[in-house]
């Protein structure tokens, strides 16, 4: 919480883009460290292992805290994290998903972020590819499309040209998996 206060009370000063800086280095330090490596540079390649539960812990402990930080980072920093948080997605963890998804939320409602609108979505691109081609549970593709929607509301209040290519492909998505859910839980219904 402390270092949430710092970030908080340097908003709109020079101070926060060293302060960002600094947290930039220590998040990729943590997520090498989680990730099995201690050369810096490795981070986003595939060859970057888990280093077993205790790296897991320590990625989910890192996103959490991601999750109150990053709306408050520079938009500089956040572009040069978002790409770990998109790696992590691409590994297709259910409990990773979930907390990238929280911190996707927490970006993408806050008011006051500076966010890229191509890397953020980019992320929601592979959000969407990872939620809907991996997940099946009611609950996370409410909480996806919640996220989508908030994502894409962001995208498109900083550049609306973006919106025109993501837009019809996740809509015909989640209209697809709700379609899919719906008769499902019908079917299931009318065998018992």
């Amino acid at each position: 919480m402390c270092l949430e206060e710092v970030l908080r009370s340097s908003e709109g000063l020079f101070v926060l883009v060293k302060a960002s800086e600094g947290v930039e280095k220590l998040f990729e330090q943590f997520l090498l460290i989680a990730g099995g490596s201690n050369s810096v540079g490795t981070i986003g390649k595939p060859q970057v292992v888990s280093n077993g539960a205790n790296g897991a812990m320590e990625v989910v402990h890192i996103l959490n805290a991601l999750k109150v930080i990053l709306p408050l980072l520079s938009r500089k920093v956040i572009s040069k994290l978002l790409p770990h948080v998109q790696f992590l997605l691409q590994l297709r963890q259910p409990f990773l998903t979930s907390h990238i998804m929280s911190v996707l939320h927490a970006l993408c409602i806050s008011p006051t972020a500076d966010l890229p609108a191509s890397g953020l979505e980019d992320l929601l691109g592979w959000l969407w590819l990872v939620v809907f081609d991996d997940q099946k549970s009611g609950d996370v593709i409410m909480f996806a499309a919640c996220v989508l929607q908030h994502g894409m509301e962001k995208v498109h209040d900083l550049d609306q040209s973006l919106c025109a290519d993501k837009l019809p492909v996740i809509f015909h998505s989640l209209a697809g998996e709700f379609l899919l859910l719906v008769f499902g839980r019908t079917c299931f219904g009318s065998l018992e």
